[in-house]
């Protein structure tokens, strides 16, 4: 779901990613639905029959997994990197690099502006939990209690538009 708590058109974004040349960011703060709209980007791109590799970063000592992963995917894949900022700089130039010379896409989550694309800057809002939360099963209550729209609205101005953090509010 984007901001506005509405379905995501996931086919579209795949066709953005082709048309800015194969590679791209999805940006935003924490909690905002970065990872899984990576997720979900990923599924559709293998969907299509193309290679899909993807990699979640831990920390900067990851990046021969990243090299590795660009390597050993056909031409034409796409390499899904999740927390992108925690590889340096000279790090994220040399997969860049190597990803283009390869003819490799990449498909990138980040907490800010990168070298790639932005296809897609994520934000948290109330309407964006407010749907998020009317797909909760019984989601009226919490643990018995009636939640009612102010709660979310406390609940998402409390976690600074973390929808992550609302949800543990």
């Amino acid at each position: 779901r984007d901001r506005r708590g509405v379905v995501v058109d996931l086919p579209s974004l795949v066709e953005r990613l082709d048309a800015i040349g194969g590679s791209g960011a999805i940006e935003g703060p924490h909690g905002t639905g970065k990872s899984t709209l990576l997720f979900h980007l990923s599924e559709s791109v293998s969907a299509q029959s193309r290679p899909v590799v993807r990699t979640r970063l831990r920390s900067r000592r990851d990046v021969l997994d990243v090299l590795r992963s660009i390597r050993c995917t056909p031409r034409g894949g796409l390499v899904c990197i999740d927390s992108w900022e925690l590889l340096g700089t000279a790090a994220r130039t040399l997969v860049r690099c190597m990803a283009r010379s390869l003819g490799i896409g990449l498909l990138v989550t980040s907490h800010g502006p990168t070298a790639l694309p932005t296809l897609v800057s994520c934000r948290g809002s109330l309407p964006l939990l407010e749907a998020l939360v009317g797909q909760l099963p019984d989601h009226g209550e919490w643990f018995g209690t009636t939640i009612v729209p102010a709660d979310l609205k406390a609940a998402i101005v409390d976690g600074g538009g973390d929808v992550r953090k609302a949800f543990d509010l």
